[in-house]
């Protein structure tokens, strides 16, 4: 896969011509309401990231999700979309995975777009960090483990891995700026 930067995009038509490869792009201004709102709908991820005050897209050709090591460490915001689950009907899309957790940025404000809204999300302490990577080796729950989630949310907040969901109905184009910087 070769990344290919296309300077200057229209979100929407970018996202949606078909790629072979990796595409970064630029937005000529910050992501609004009716973009995020939209990523969640498309078939693949793609992520946004926020460095020296510029809005960039990354788009893949994979269902699998964005590599994390193609978004920049150096960036002051990283959020991608996660693709729409028609099935979740308990906001488990909302809800960052223990991969999010221990991939996650330090130093960036963690964000994911879902059909749910907004999540943000803050890096674990090492001892969590142990904890959630014996979790994700011994693989007791699996994203795809539906009946699980409740235990799945109590394992979270017990070992200190915390996130955020900001539905979709509670932003609003005023407060969205604020959501997306840090």
């Amino acid at each position: 896969m070769v990344e290919v930067d296309r300077g200057i995009i229209n979100p929407k038509e970018f996202l949606v011509k078909p790629s072979q490869k990796l595409e970064v792009g630029t937005l000529a201004e910050a992501p609004n309401i009716k973009l995020l709102r939209y990523l969640p709908t498309l078939k693949n991820y793609s992520a946004l990231y926020l460095i020296d005050s510029k809005w960039h897209v990354i788009k893949t050709n994979s269902e699998l999700g964005i590599p994390d090591w193609l978004l920049p460490q150096g960036s002051a915001v990283l959020m991608y979309s996660r693709p729409s689950n028609k099935a979740d009907t308990q906001g488990e899309e909302a809800v960052p995975s223990i991969n999010d957790f221990l991939l996650c940025s330090p130093f960036a404000k963690n964000l994911i777009v879902s059909s749910s809204g907004i999540t943000q999300y803050w890096s674990v302490g090492v001892g969590t960090k142990r904890v959630l990577a014996r979790e994700l080796n011994a693989d007791h729950f699996r994203f795809a483990d539906r009946k699980r989630f409740k235990e799945y949310i109590s394992f979270l907040k017990d070992n200190g891995a915390e996130y955020k969901v900001h539905p979709w109905d509670k932003i609003t184009e005023q407060n969205l700026p604020e959501l997306l910087h840090r």
